[in-house]
């Protein structure tokens, strides 16, 4: 199947190291939106992208100094003809509406009913670990427009994320996702008109794999918050590097 979003993996030694969802903002450059808090420090610009049925060298273009997100580029021949048309950018963004979540990220097996499987993990890295990547489309509705999000301190985290935490878009999906929402990021977020909005960054910081005393095992809890870039942070991002270059 064809669509605009993106698998982009981090690699070390030819080892996925860290995977986020990335998608085609310009199809005649090769330009794919992404977050920037997965894009790593100097020296770990080489990804490999996984784009309708394709797999591609590619490497970090531009981090905005805004916002949690950054442009990476194909590094190597490619045919257009195999890309989707980019996302228009939406006019606007409004409490209440409806918008969908789209991305690939790892799920359990018991968790793959109706969903796309790619085959990267088991038929591409070769791993067997009961997981997969599938393509996920969310429906959620927006709760708050320049909400502020207070992320945990965590060593390492970009200065980007911060900084897209003070006015992020906050959304709430329909279903519980039932799994962590891990490998979304970069992810594009669009609405009815299937414009963009927004590139999710973040989930719920009380989210996420505790360990239950009682129980004596690692436990996930699940929710149902989403928070996004909005997406006139890539637009600007994309105009700046086009005019300086």
């Amino acid at each position: 199947f064809k669509t605009e979003a993106a698998t982009v993996v981090r690699e070390i030694l030819d080892k996925k190291r860290i995977g986020a969802s990335a998608f085609i903002i310009d199809r005649q450059k090769g330009w794919f939106g992404t977050a920037a808090h997965f894009a790593g420090g100097p020296g770990e610009n080489h990804f490999r992208l996984f784009y309708n049925g394709a797999v591609y060298k590619s490497v970090l273009m531009k981090i905005s100094s805004r916002a949690d997100i950054a442009i990476i580029k194909i590094d190597e021949n490619f045919n257009v003809d195999n890309f989707t048309e980019p996302y228009k950018f939406a006019s606007g963004i409004s409490v209440g509406e409806k918008v969908f979540i789209r991305g690939f990220h790892a799920h359990p097996s018991n968790l793959w009913a109706g969903k796309k499987l790619t085959g990267i993990l088991r038929k591409y890295y070769g791993e067997d670990n009961g997981k997969e990547i599938v393509f996920d489309d969310l429906a959620a509705y927006v709760v708050r427009v320049n909400a502020s999000l207070n992320l945990p301190a965590i060593p390492g985290r970009m200065q980007v994320s911060i900084l897209s935490a003070e006015s992020c878009i906050e959304l709430r999906t329909e279903e519980d996702h039932r799994y962590s929402f891990g490998g979304l990021s970069g992810g594009p977020v669009v609405n009815v008109k299937n414009e963009l909005v927004g590139i999710v960054f973040a989930s719920d910081p009380n989210s996420g794999y505790y360990i239950n005393l009682n129980k004596r095992r690692l436990v996930y809890v699940s929710s149902d918050l989403v928070f996004a870039v909005p997406a006139q942070e890539l637009k600007n991002l994309k105009l700046s590097w086009t005019l300086l270059n």
